[in-house]
């Protein structure tokens, strides 16, 4: 007869892993659309998009990306059921990076028990590491699940088939095949295919795949007396794997040295520190002794779940192997060109979330012996210590949102274009890859054709003048600035461009550097459409003909693209009426109940790149200013104020003797 102890256990089996994978995918979705695309999650977008044949050509032959083509076909396929929208992009690692919890739950069921699994699910739940590659739109996510997923099934392989769920719960550390009955191939042969299948899989995903497979091999050879009838199936299943990999992995041989990386080799002590850290917290902004602290937890759980207990022996091998083998791998290939990444570092991740549990759980074993108060003292002490590791995961996953570890903001820089730009504009990237992401955000209403004619590097101003000839046909410029240190590191376009045309506008997104440069700054004509018509002459020399405001409500703080002031652009068309025979200098100013901003000063700009001494009567000149809000600006209606000053700092006055002209509509500062 069972006991009630038996059938909750036989209960929770199966429902906790859905409980399990239900919050971890909980907390994926919490904020998926905090951060933009990034430039390589808009790469994985435009490979995606590709035919699969091209797709799978490219990615055999290493050509213009360095991982394998496993995951772009399977993000192709994904994006011709649910499309290509930003939601879409990230669900599929949303996916990836939910069902991780399962293998993690398994694993450490059946290496150490359903105690040891259902730790290691939480802490895989709330880890902000494993939530921020979840929400990327790379193949990360992927690849920890299906290395976590082959090694789980190669346990399975070398393991006897699971007892029945009705049955008493099994020892944490099964029998191999070998040490009973019904060996080798036999009932374990939809295992061995399983496993075969997650390996490809996982290895024609990342590279750092292939680190894995050795740990094992190592680890099947550690027991092979005790289940020596697998290493048939075994050896013919690494070897249908590398044989499957081979084309791949030859094509990487020959290219690496070349095109993996460009940063020197990183320690394997940096390596641990690094792992230790991102592993755990991500990344937070606290050192030195608060660091120590966030991270003590973890170090102290996982030093305790390296302590051997009986019947568990194999199991920590396991881990052990998982964790250390891959390390050195990295150091040795890192010889011939540095591969260490910790994003990359996702497929030996779970071990260290599964010793961090089997802490918790030999803490907890360790007042077994122990009655009354003691006993109560160390579950006590277990739960606390538990629980400061799920605290300081919490902690670093607030810091996923937070500003300052911000991506690249393509969607913000995409957005500014989209509602700044005028109808006759253009814009120009620089690299020529950058159109990618901002192509990507700018599609849905942008209006201006994209040029992209840089992806070699720049050897000088006069190689470059032929190719932007061009850009002379449109009214404004707006060039994308980003990723240029190996096309541009000497700022060349910007230069060019800088010399022939004033800068309107710029604008600093994390990753990208945006400015506009009015091309025709000298109008035949006020434009037709957007701008409010206006007849304002200040010292009977020079008439404000029109303006342009683009902003009728804002917040006076901003975080995305010059923390911490909102910027207020401001258009203006002046008209000379007589022969200036001096400089004059707009000034705006944000204006109730006090000043409250002012135009900013930039040594490019209209009235220092064409000063008003060298107008022509009656030419028109467009101008173009952003005001710099004081970031405590209290809620309320504004008015903007324009001020004309001479070379002697007086302000010219207007016909009603005043020396400064409010424009009309009020400006509305939002708390």
């Amino acid at each position: 007869m069972n006991t009630l102890g038996q059938r909750i256990r036989a209960t929770a089996g199966l429902w906790l892993p859905l409980g399990l994978a239900f919050l971890a995918l909980f907390l994926r979705l919490w904020r998926w659309d905090a951060q933009s695309l990034w430039l390589d999650e808009a790469m994985s977008w435009w490979w995606a998009r590709l035919p699969w044949e091209e797709t799978l050509s490219r990615g055999l032959q290493i050509s213009g990306d360095p991982h394998p083509p496993l995951y772009y076909l399977a993000l192709h396929l994904w994006l011709s059921v649910f499309g290509d929208g930003e939601g879409a992009l990230k669900a599929f690692s949303i996916a990836a990076g939910t069902l991780l919890v399962l293998p993690v739950y398994g694993l450490g069921r059946r290496l150490f028990g359903p105690v040891v699994g259902a730790i290691a699910g939480l802490l895989v739940i709330v880890n902000p590491f494993l939530i921020w590659y979840s929400q990327e739109v790379r193949m990360y996510a992927l690849l920890g699940l299906l290395t976590t997923s082959a090694t789980y099934a190669l346990w399975q392989a070398l393991s006897p088939p699971n007892p029945s769920p009705r049955s008493a719960c099994p020892s944490p550390s099964p029998q191999f095949w070998g040490e009973g009955e019904g060996v080798g191939w036999g009932r374990g042969a939809w295992s061995w295919f399983l496993y075969l299948l997650l390996t490809i899989a996982a290895l024609y995903t990342h590279f750092y795949a292939a680190l894995i497979v050795p740990v094992h091999v190592l680890f099947t050879l550690a027991y092979w007396r005790m289940h020596r009838r697998v290493l048939v199936p075994a050896f013919l299943t690494w070897a249908a794997a590398g044989l499957a990999y081979l084309p791949w992995a030859w094509r990487a041989w020959q290219v690496s040295g070349q095109s993996f990386s460009e940063v020197e080799a990183t320690s394997l002590w940096d390596m641990v520190i690094a792992l230790a850290q991102g592993w755990s917290l991500r990344v937070v902004p606290e050192q030195g002794l608060a660091l120590a602290l966030l991270l003590a937890p973890f170090i102290v759980l996982f030093l305790l779940g390296l302590v051997p207990r009986r019947g568990e022996q194999r199991g920590l091998v396991l881990l052990v192997l998982w964790l250390v083998v891959p390390l050195f791998e990295i150091a040795i290939l890192s010889r011939r060109d540095p591969i260490f990444g910790v994003q990359y570092a996702i497929a030996f991740a779970p071990p260290f979330y599964l010793l961090v549990a089997r802490g918790v759980d030999t803490l907890r074993r360790f007042g077994r012996p122990a009655q009354g108060w003691l006993s109560i003292g160390v579950a006590g002490l277990a739960l606390l210590v538990a629980g400061a590791a799920v605290a300081s995961s919490l902690y670093g996953l607030g810091q996923n949102a937070n500003p300052i570890y911000r991506k690249e903001d393509w969607r913000s820089l995409a957005q500014y274009v989209r509602e700044h730009e005028g109808p006759h504009d253009a814009v120009l990237c620089v690299v020529d890859y950058a159109h990618i992401p901002f192509e990507y955000y700018y599609r849905d209403g942008g209006r201006s054709p994209v040029f992209h004619p840089f992806g070699a590097a720049i050897a000088s101003e006069a190689a470059i003048a032929p190719t932007l000839v061009g850009l002379e046909a449109y009214d404004t410029v707006w060039f994308v600035e980003s990723h240029e240190q190996v096309v541009d590191p000497n700022h060349i376009v910007q230069g060019h461009l800088g010399r022939r045309w004033p800068v309107v506008t710029e604008q600093f997104p994390v990753g990208a550097q945006l400015r506009a440069y009015a091309v025709r700054y000298r109008p035949s004509a006020l434009p037709p459409d957007a701008v409010s018509p206006c007849d304002a002459v200040f010292g009977g020399k020079l008439r404000l003909l029109g303006y342009r405001i683009d902003q009728s409500q804002l917040r006076p703080t901003d975080d995305v693209f010059h923390p911490p002031s909102n910027w207020i652009h401001v258009t203006l068309y002046w008209q000379a009426l007589a022969p200036l025979d001096a400089d004059y200098t707009p000034r705006l100013e944000l204006s109730g109940n006090g000043i409250w901003g002012g135009n900013l000063e930039r040594p490019t700009q209209m009235m220092r790149f064409y000063p008003s001494s060298q107008w022509a009567v009656g030419e028109i000149v467009r101008d173009e200013q952003d005001v710099n809000l004081n970031p405590v600006t209290p809620p309320g209606a504004y008015r903007l104020a324009v001020r004309v000053q001479g070379p002697d700092g007086a302000f010219l006055s207007l016909a009603d003797g005043l020396d400064y002209l409010l424009l009309p509509g009020d400006i509305a500062i939002l708390p």
